[in-house]
């Protein structure tokens, strides 16, 4: 799947995108990577853990700058979103790569898959699943 320079360069690209929209500032950018402490998933989740932003807030905002839809996976939504979904494509990723990918597939449309990533910038993803299914 992805190597760990590729998420890095990812992570670091959305942290970037905070710190144009000033979400955060140049020392918490710097922190966010050099924090022993930093949290893996990425900049916006470290932010939040350290209390900077209110994580969904951020998260409706980068999609809004990116044009991406938000989609919150909630207990009345999930198995809706499972039923979506052809089984027989699921079975070649397996649950542990989703996870890996910080990625899951919630739907279709107009016959493609429709899928939900931690980072959109994170290219690589696309790349994996694409090549995958």
């Amino acid at each position: 799947m992805a190597s760990m320079n590729d998420d890095s360069e990812a992570w670091a690209a959305l942290a970037r995108l905070l710190l144009k929209l000033h979400i955060i500032d140049d020392e918490t950018f710097n922190q966010s990577f050099s924090s022993p402490q930093a949290n893996p998933v990425g900049p916006i989740s470290h932010g939040a853990f350290l209390n900077l932003f209110d994580e969904t807030d951020v998260v409706h905002l980068v999609g809004e700058k990116l044009g991406i839809q938000v989609i919150t996976v909630t207990k009345q939504n999930a198995l809706t979103l499972a039923r979506a979904i052809d089984e027989s494509l699921l079975k070649q990723i397996s649950l542990e790569q989703w996870r890996e990918m910080r990625a899951a597939p919630i739907g279709r449309e107009r016959g493609s898959l429709i899928i939900a990533t931690a980072n959109p910038l994170a290219r690589h993803i696309k790349q994996s699943i694409d090549f995958t299914l």
